[in-house]
């Protein structure tokens, strides 16, 4: 399991103190790794993982996603709060987690494919939906 890409994005965030809570989508096979993850960033800042997800299933990813939206409102963070880390993956999981990251103020990140491998934070919202179909507005 290469835990790396979401590492970079923690180290990131950690420097500049931005995180305060990390929620973790997690797969069948990423799951089993959960305790060495936690312990490599530190066991300082909580972590909560989801329950294991198919990534090839989009109706579960997006269930999970909703109970962790859930969980994210009920300990009082807003929109703004939210960054949502796409890392290399199935297309359904891809695809969920930028539906996600579609409300204005959400955030999506990206770790760049070339060798800086520095992280990409690109806001998107309904704009940028309704400018590839525009007959959506209704």
């Amino acid at each position: 399991m290469n835990w790396i890409p979401l590492l970079r994005s923690y180290l990131f965030h950690k420097k500049k103190q931005t995180i305060e809570i990390l929620y973790v989508l997690i797969s069948n096979e990423s799951g089993r790794f959960k305790d060495k993850f936690k312990e490599i960033i530190d066991n300082k800042t909580p972590v909560q993982f989801s329950e294991k997800v198919d990534f090839n299933d989009y109706d579960a990813i997006h269930i999970e996603l909703l109970k962790i939206l859930k969980d994210i409102r009920r300990n009082g963070y807003t929109d703004e709060d939210i960054s949502v880390f796409i890392s290399g993956g199935t297309s359904a999981v891809t695809l969920a987690l930028t539906m996600f990251a579609l409300k204005e103020g959400r955030q999506v990140e990206y770790v760049k494919q070339d060798e800086s491998k520095d992280i990409v934070k690109i806001d998107i919202g309904l704009i940028d939906l309704y400018s590839f179909a525009p007959e959506l507005r209704g």
